[in-house]
């Protein structure tokens, strides 16, 4: 039978109950949850938002004059940012049914844009998003002003907007050779439509 070792101080076996974990340096853990002790959590959004890393940015209510028009939101990350952009959530659509599609650098053209500012949800930090400033683009026809691209998702949604939760799946990287693109496409059913495009995302 082997003895315990005296030698061995008793504290380096116990449990350390006092990890620190952050945003940059997360600890990873594996726990059991159940109704009765369920595991205290806290959202990836509200870390970044602690930290003045979490954005938000909204067209507002836009008016898109013709039946089959355009409403598209373009969020940029610049060349050689050195940011990462994590999309958490977009929210689009109207009180008509609507198609919403969401596309990876796509090209916008014939359309004059409307430039708005990301907003920090954390008000103790200035609002210096990389993805500084963002663009909407409303059509006055029923030209499509997007193409090429690579298109991420397209659904049909009955009027109210539509949520869609990324939780930081979507990634744009920095790139050394050229901007990287996220777009947010409305297409509308109804004429003399007001839409709006709301996006959220952390950046590191």
């Amino acid at each position: 039978m082997l003895k315990e070792d005296s030698n061995v101080d008793s504290k380096m076996t116990r449990t350390n109950t006092k990890l620190i974990s952050s945003p940059s340096d997360p600890v990873y853990a594996v726990g059991t949850n159940n109704p009765n002790y369920p595991l205290p959590t806290i959202d990836v959004g509200a870390s970044f938002s602690s930290i003045g890393k979490f954005y938000t940015v909204s067209t507002g209510a836009v008016n898109v004059a013709p039946a089959a028009g355009f409403l598209v939101f373009e969020l940029r990350n610049p060349q050689n940012s050195g940011k990462t952009l994590y999309i958490s959530g977009v929210l689009g659509g109207g009180g008509v049914v609507t198609t919403i599609s969401i596309f990876k650098n796509a090209l916008i053209s014939g359309v004059t844009p409307v430039t708005v500012i990301p907003q920090n949800t954390n008000f103790s930090f200035a609002n210096s998003s990389a993805a500084n400033p963002a663009r909407y683009f409303p059509t006055t026809t029923t030209t499509d002003p997007t193409s090429g691209g690579s298109l991420l998702f397209q659904m049909r949604q009955a009027a109210n907007p539509a949520s869609l939760q990324y939780n930081g799946q979507i990634i744009i990287p920095p790139s050394t050779t050229t901007n990287q693109y996220f777009y947010v496409r409305l297409l509308n059913s109804t004429a003399n439509s007001p839409l709006s495009i709301s996006v959220s995302w952390w950046e590191v």
